[in-house]
């Protein structure tokens, strides 16, 4: 909003020479208004199925307590598989959102970028 506000402020001034700069501040007001919209939508990408699989496990380990008053071997056999896959659908899961992390900076990486270069023929 402060690009924006600068850049229409600007915009008074109708001299030839400021018109490159005035294009580059509401460029820039752009961009920063589309990496906003681009941290509202990310997590859904990454932190949402993150917050899913642990609902998922959060169920599983509930259930825990009530079958585990005897312990058997069944029961151990049981939490030793539980945890092997646990440790598979986390290391994925992370992998995931690390690599949507990833993803997502270079796009913002990229959008600064872009407007960086608009100051270059202001």
């Amino acid at each position: 909003m402060a690009f924006k506000g600068l850049g229409q402020a600007f915009e008074i001034d109708q001299q030839p020479f400021s018109g490159g700069l005035n294009l580059a501040m509401s460029f820039t007001a752009d961009a920063y208004d589309a990496i906003g919209e681009m941290f509202a939508e990310q997590p859904r990408q990454d932190l949402d199925p993150i917050m899913d699989l642990l609902a998922v496990y959060q169920g599983h380990l509930a259930n825990f307590p009530e079958r585990c008053n005897v312990i058997s071997y069944a029961t151990l056999a049981e939490i030793q598989h539980f945890h092997k896959i646990r440790v598979r659908d986390f290391k994925s899961q992370m992998q995931h959102y690390l690599q949507q992390q990833i993803t997502f900076f270079q796009k913002v990486t990229l959008k600064l970028e872009e407007a960086l270069q608009k100051y270059d023929t202001a």
